[in-house]
This record gives structure tokens, C-alpha cells and sequence, in this order.
């Protein structure tokens, strides 16, 4: 009787590309060594709903292309697949766990403060922490303003001495992750970044009474 060899072929490691930003668009920040003899890849991605999704990747590219815009916790895993007889699948690979940060939401009570009488000076604005952020970026007209790991930031002198120009500025707060492990904490979507506007009016030059 001839002896017949079978092989059982074995799961990927995951690996996680950190300079990835992942804001909105599919990247293939997960990927994976290729692993002798299999032919393919399938990738299960349990959303934050619970349910579960299967995609087949090649060997070529040994990566996953994904966007992550639920908010919310995801579990990822991999086996490794082929077509030849006598060639038989893994089991799925440990876990890699990713969580899309929720952007912090301003408290419901007096979440901006200022002196009333010179709002122009500058502010502080507070919100609620968000789980899972390591710290938060405060954003002005899109541009990076300051960075925080606490639930608050001030601004200071917001006219940047054009007082008599008058104009709205845009504000916007997201929350920021990082990697630990095999967690990855996902910033929160600039899109879905917490916003609110200040409107700097403008200083008159002269007065006349009447």
C-alpha cells in the first residue's frame, strides 16, 4: 500500500501597519506572512454589530484592504486555504482586535466658558471622556491646534490680532488611539469629528454719536 501524505497547513501571524492613519479610507494596514504550500487567504471580520463577514485574499498580497467606519469593536482572523487534493485549511489565526474610537462628546451643561465681556481673548471648552482614547486633538479650520490627554482645552487670544476683520472659525475635537499588543485603537473619523463654531465680530475703528 503507498504511503499518502496529506498536509494540514498552518495559520498566519497578523501584523499591523501603524503608520497607517485609516481616516475614512481602505488601507491595508492588517497583514499577514504568507505561509508555505497554501494557495489563499480568508479573512473573517466580526463588525460591531456581532455580525461576521469572509473575504478571500491571494498570496500575492498577503494584506487586507479595509476601512473601519462603524464605531465600535472589531475581531479580526485569518486561516490559510487551498485548492490542491490533500492540502487542507487552518484554523483561524488568534485574534487581532480593533476599535474605532467614538469623537468626545462636549458636556450637555456650559461646555464652552469665557469672560463675557472679551469672549475674544479665548475659551474653554470641556467634553466627556471617550473610551478607549489615549489622548485628543483640538482642530482650528482643520488645522492641528494643540493636543491633550485631558476632557479639556483652552484657547487663548482666538482673533490672532485681527479683531477688526471679523470672521467664523470651526472648531473640532477628535479622540486618538494607538496600538497595544494585539489592540489597535483607531482615532475617531475627522468626519465624524465633534464641531462647533465661534463667530469673532468685527471691532468698529471709529464711533460717531449723534
Amino acid at each position: 500500500c503507498e504511503a499518502k501524505s496529506i498536509y494540514v497547513l498552518i495559520a498566519p501571524d497578523l501584523q499591523w501597519d501603524n503608520s497607517l492613519s485609516l481616516d475614512g479610507e481602505k488601507q491595508k494596514a492588517l497583514y499577514w506572512n504568507n505561509v508555505a504550500l497554501a494557495g489563499g487567504y480568508k479573512v473573517q471580520v466580526t463588525k460591531p454589530d456581532g455580525s461576521k463577514d469572509v473575504y478571500d485574499t491571494t498570496t500575492g498580497d498577503p494584506s487586507f484592504n479595509y476601512d473601519y467606519l462603524e464605531s465600535g469593536n472589531y475581531e479580526l482572523r485569518v486561516k490559510s486555504t487551498s485548492t490542491e487534493v490533500d492540502h487542507y485549511e487552518s484554523a483561524y489565526s488568534q485574534p487581532l482586535y480593533v476599535q474605532r474610537l467614538d469623537a468626545p462628546k462636549l458636556l450637555v451643561k456650559d461646555p464652552i466658558e469665557s469672560l463675557a465681556e472679551n469672549f475674544a481673548a479665548g475659551f474653554t471648552v470641556r467634553y466627556q471622556k471617550t473610551e478607549g482614547a489615549t489622548k485628543y486633538n483640538l482642530y482650528s479650520n482643520n488645522t492641528l491646534v494643540t493636543e491633550t490627554r485631558q476632557t479639556s482645552f483652552s484657547v487663548k487670544n482666538i482673533t490672532g490680532g485681527t479683531e477688526n476683520l471679523g470672521y467664523e472659525i470651526t472648531y473640532s475635537i477628535r479622540s486618538m488611539g494607538g496600538k497595544n499588543g494585539s489592540y489597535v485603537k483607531l482615532d475617531s473619523l475627522t468626519s465624524k469629528a465633534t464641531k462647533f463654531n465661534i463667530t469673532v465680530l468685527p471691532t468698529p475703528t471709529s464711533l460717531t454719536f449723534e
